[in-house]
């Protein structure tokens, strides 16, 4: 007996009433940016492009500009007006240059990284201490040049009584000597120290959308995976993050323009040094300490976390997304196997889609192979 098809509403029909779920998993949208924001943010995306050039080309760069063009300007003296010692940017820039890096320098790294450590005073100092570090080495490094000059010299009177550079240079003489550029490295050392600093501003608009969606995550509590970096904050440090992220991000973005600006200064001023003053051999040098002393800090010494950390390792999250050094290993998977895998020999003849159409004439060694076959059965 046939049975009798249902006249009911089918179940797979039904929707469920949308109201009664309103908005509920939906995370919240970012604010809607001005015309200013947007004009703000890609100024800020060209002084990125110029501070984070690959480190690897601009260390390359430098030792070219102070050896290639050094040598080359040995032999082509020039005199311009930005070669004179009283010039404006040599007189107010290049020699209290340490002193403008520190002014920039300082109040960026306390700010960042006071946000980033949600306030913790010792995480704060941690972080300012690697500018205390490249100050002693600036101070150590600049002295060691004067002493240099002082001991591994001599006065063109050949006199007893004018053996000192004081007592050379006091009687109107000329004290010859090897003169390690001062300029050279502190514009190079101060230009890298910058730099490095200068990388926890990578992400750093992505704090607030991580901000958005951590706040949104704890005031639903659907039970949902949360893979945000900001859930190993208590509620305390995140509100405090929150004001603090707010308040601070615009004087950080200011400061990080000026360091571009100053860091344009250097690399102008890097230039008249190489072509107006010292010689090759003092400038080489002095390039080959800065790079030196950057190299030992920032990626022996402080990556290893004695004491000290490096950019962006001692806040209370991870926010500074890095791509990987190279691409996944296809060890183990069946590409790799049969990539290595030892290809057959093909004859002579017609071959479609790697099979043989017409038997290939068998060659006078395979002949041979045949025969001896034959012959063992």
């Amino acid at each position: 007996m046939q049975a009798k098809k249902k006249t009911g509403p089918s179940t797979m029909n039904f929707r469920p009433n949308s109201e009664a779920d309103g908005t509920k998993g939906t995370k919240p949208t970012a604010n809607r940016s001005s015309v200013s924001d947007v004009l703000l943010s890609v100024f800020l995306f060209g002084c990125r492009k110029f501070m984070f050039v690959n480190t690897f080309y601009r260390v390359l760069y430098y030792l070219a500009l102070t050896f290639l063009v050094s040598v080359v300007m040995d032999f082509l003296p020039a005199g311009k007006a930005i070669s004179r010692k009283d010039s404006f940017l040599n007189k107010y820039f290049v020699k209290i240059g340490w002193g403008w890096t520190l002014l920039v320098a300082l109040p960026f790294i306390s700010l960042t990284s006071f946000v980033h450590s949600c306030g913790n005073r010792e995480k704060v100092i941690r972080s300012v201490s690697r500018l205390v570090v490249a100050t002693v080495l600036w101070y150590v490094a600049t002295n060691f040049f004067v002493y240099v000059e002082a001991i591994y010299g001599r006065c063109n009177i050949k006199s007893a009584s004018l053996q000192s550079k004081a007592t050379c240079l006091g009687k109107g003489h000329f004290w010859s000597s090897v003169d390690i550029s001062g300029h050279t490295f502190i514009l190079i050392f101060s230009t890298l120290v910058l730099i490095e600093e200068c990388r926890v501003v990578n992400n750093w608009e992505g704090i607030a959308d991580l901000l958005r969606e951590e706040g949104h995550t704890r005031s639903v509590d659907n039970g949902a995976l949360n893979t945000n970096p900001l859930r190993v904050l208590n509620q305390q440090d995140l509100n405090f993050l929150s004001t603090s992220y707010t308040q601070f991000t615009p004087y950080i973005k200011m400061l990080f323009i000026a360091i571009t600006g100053l860091t344009l200064i250097w690399e102008l001023m890097l230039w008249a040094t190489v072509i107006y003053y010292h010689s090759m051999l003092e400038k080489f040098l002095a390039a080959l300490i800065a790079v030196s002393l950057w190299y030992f800090t920032y990626y022996i010494w402080f990556p290893r976390n004695i004491l000290i950390s490096s950019p962006g390792e001692d806040g209370c999250f991870k926010y500074i997304s890095t791509k990987p050094s190279s691409l996944p290993s296809t060890s183990g998977t069946p590409y790799s196997s049969i990539k290595h895998r030892k290809s057959f020999r093909r004859g002579s003849g017609t071959y479609f889609m790697g099979m043989p159409v017409k038997p290939s004439t068998a060659t006078k060694e395979d002949r041979q192979q045949d025969s001896n076959i034959n012959g063992s059965t």
